[in-house]
């Protein structure tokens, strides 16, 4: 066991997936995560899952805890209660990423204010009372966070990023459950095991990032050279092109925690290796306006050049993988068969597809007629 002189500072729950924080004092940590910690989720009509990397609005709905439920707030919109006793409880199959299984619906209600919000139809679905997401990776029930039950970032880790900028970051933009105050920056990337309070979490596998870090939730807009990714990438970025920042943690037993709970480092491992490199973005000219022909395989769709291509993409329903959203990772890279674009920002590694071909969907804006590529 090593002592860390490391202790809770922060924890936090989001009872909606991609909605407003809710900070507490102490916590009941089950096999899902925390108690209430994201038990409903917005979904589009055919079950796929809403969140603020393509509907940034979800970020400017404030969330209090009731006794029976909720009470959200959104800029525009009266307030409403999401009163457990009138939910409908209809079975409704999602998905989160690769995961498809079966939650619950709330009311009509409910899914007319978040589709007011959004400006399109969708549901609000509750997880139930015992989450049917099985995740086999990791051998155990999760709610509809990402992929882990909950995420862990040190303050230490935080202060070293605002030391690399001028404009500094907020720790919620990073959305952690638990924070904690003390230790070196990043000293979670060498820790295995911890003990917080009456639990044991397994830290599981460092936490990549995407576009939801760049994103002013007051506003409900993303910045436009995408910080502080673009920062991070500088000093973050591993090999396979993801951005980390925090540690995601699996509970390997229930309990309490609260804050003032000393964190206990039981067992330790090799912290990843991160080179330095350069500087990523550069800012170009805006897009410009205008509508072009876009043609994939059999499908064709017109699309306008001051949108990325990525969000046109699959608001005709063509279902794109992606995972940062900033022309950082390529997981959206697809071949450009004819045409031009331009990427904005301009990343390394756009530069670098340009010349082999490849377009970053994610960031690009089409300049004219252009056909991609089915698949890679």
């Amino acid at each position: 066991m090593t002592s860390t002189h490391a202790v809770v500072s922060g924890l936090t729950l989001y009872p909606i997936k991609s909605c407003l924080a809710v900070a507490q004092p102490r916590v009941w940590v089950g096999e899902e995560g925390l108690q209430g910690d994201r038990r409903f989720m917005v979904v589009k009509p055919d079950g796929s899952f809403v969140t603020a990397r393509t509907h940034p609005q979800l970020q400017t709905v404030s969330v209090e805890l009731l006794p029976v439920g909720l009470r959200l707030q959104a800029p525009g919109l009266p307030a409403i209660g999401i009163l457990s006793e009138r939910f409908v409880g209809q079975a409704f199959q999602t998905q989160v990423w690769q995961d498809s299984f079966v939650a619950w619906t709330t009311h009509p209600d409910y899914d007319d204010w978040f589709s007011r919000l959004l400006g399109e139809p969708v549901h609000l679905l509750w997880v139930g009372q015992r989450s049917e997401r099985y995740r086999a990776k990791l051998g155990q029930r999760v709610s509809f966070a990402d992929g882990y039950p909950l995420l862990l970032i040190g303050e230490a880790a935080l202060s070293d990023l605002n030391g690399r900028m001028a404009e500094p970051q907020r720790m919620s933009q990073f959305r952690p459950n638990l924070v904690f105050r003390g230790g070196a920056p990043f000293a979670e990337d060498g820790w295995r095991r911890i003990r917080v309070g009456e639990v044991e979490f397994l830290v599981a596998k460092p936490c990549s990032r995407c576009v939801m870090t760049t994103l002013d939730a007051q506003r409900g807009e993303y910045h436009p050279l995408k910080e502080p990714l673009a920062t991070l990438a500088t000093y973050r970025m591993g090999a396979d092109g993801e951005i980390y920042f925090g540690q995601n943690l699996q509970p390997l037993n229930e309990g309490w925690i609260q804050l003032g709970d000393a964190v206990e480092v039981l067992e330790t491992q090799a912290a990843p290796v991160y080179a330095p490199k350069p500087r990523l973005v550069v800012a170009d000219a805006p897009p410009a306006s205008g509508r072009h022909r876009v043609t994939v395989g059999e499908t064709q769709l017109t699309v306008r050049g001051d949108a990325t291509l990525l969000d046109q993409l699959e608001d005709a329903g063509l279902d794109w993988p992606y995972s940062c959203r900033s022309g950082f990772c390529g997981r959206c890279r697809r071949p450009l068969l004819s045409g031009s674009v331009t990427h904005q920002p301009a990343t390394e590694l756009a530069k670098h597809l340009e010349s082999k071909g490849e377009v970053l969907p994610c960031c690009a804006y089409a300049t004219g007629d252009l056909a991609l590529a089915e698949r890679r």
